[in-house]
């Protein structure tokens, strides 16, 4: 294994389908690869809200980066409902801004059989809210969010 565990790359362009690859193959890969990134979320993170307005991220993923560091503010705004802002711009690795537009939120409690549900707003801002089996407002449990 001389190239490692990514041999045989790099792919060549041109030759034969054993020596490389053609035009059209590799446009395809581009192709595929933009429609990839074009459905994958914008963000997605988990929190708690504990003793009142405390909220607590555990983990954030998002376009923008990983990390607390970038996760949305957030505001509690009541027993179990807290709304999220992210920034109205992010900046990819290669330094190109990209504007935020939410388009679709979810969000999941885990290990409850509550009702919940994520409310857009503005183009950056999302709110979301839990209640319990009996309808109640209810918070404590780690909720995950994940807009696009």
């Amino acid at each position: 294994m001389a190239f490692g565990a990514f041999a045989p790359l790099p792919l060549r362009l041109g030759g034969d389908s054993f020596q490389g690859w053609s035009p059209q193959a590799h446009a395809r890969l581009c192709a595929d690869l933009v429609a990839l990134k074009r459905v994958q979320p914008l963000a997605t993170w988990a929190y708690t809200i504990s003793a009142g307005p405390t909220i607590t991220i555990h983990a954030y993923r998002g376009m923008n980066g990983f990390g607390s560091v970038f996760a949305p503010t957030s505001v509690y705004n009541t027993t179990g409902d807290v709304t999220f802002t992210l920034s109205r711009t992010f900046e990819d690795p290669y330094e190109i801004e990209y504007p935020v537009g939410i388009r679709h939120a979810v969000s999941l409690v885990d290990g409850t059989s509550g009702r919940f549900s994520a409310t857009l707003f503005a183009g950056n801002t999302v709110r979301v809210r839990q209640w319990n089996a009996s309808g109640d407002p209810s918070e404590g449990a780690r909720t995950t969010v994940i807009v696009w």
